[in-house]
């Protein structure tokens, strides 16, 4: 197999170590200082669960994700990374939907 295809199934699993520090982030035992600072829709999962976001919002996520998946499982690296590539454009479009601003990421 070429490098290329390594480098990719590599920078496939990057990104979804990211996604379950992201889902680890947001849980309960978080720290405090974001507990309770209202909503952060940063996954999926949370725009999903979010009660503003309309249904065609959740069906086209839904369809995405499973997509992505069906994609890392036929080790479709580039296809599965296309995919999350429209997840990001509907997660931002989900947070402007929801009215929720996005994590700089920053100190104050």
């Amino acid at each position: 197999m070429s490098d290329e295809f390594w480098h990719k199934l590599r920078q496939a699993r990057i990104e979804e170590i990211q996604e379950e520090l992201q889902r680890l982030g947001a849980s309960a035992d978080a720290h405090p200082a974001y507990q309770g600072s209202g909503a952060m829709a940063s996954t999926i999962l949370d725009v999903l669960q979010a009660k503003g976001t309309s249904e065609e919002l959740k069906t086209r996520l839904r369809t995405l994700e499973t997509q992505k998946r069906v994609a890392l499982d036929a080790e479709d690296f580039s296809k599965a990374s296309e995919i999350k590539a429209k997840q990001a454009e509907l997660l931002s479009l989900a947070r402007v939907e929801l009215g929720i601003k996005q994590d700089t990421k920053g100190g104050i």
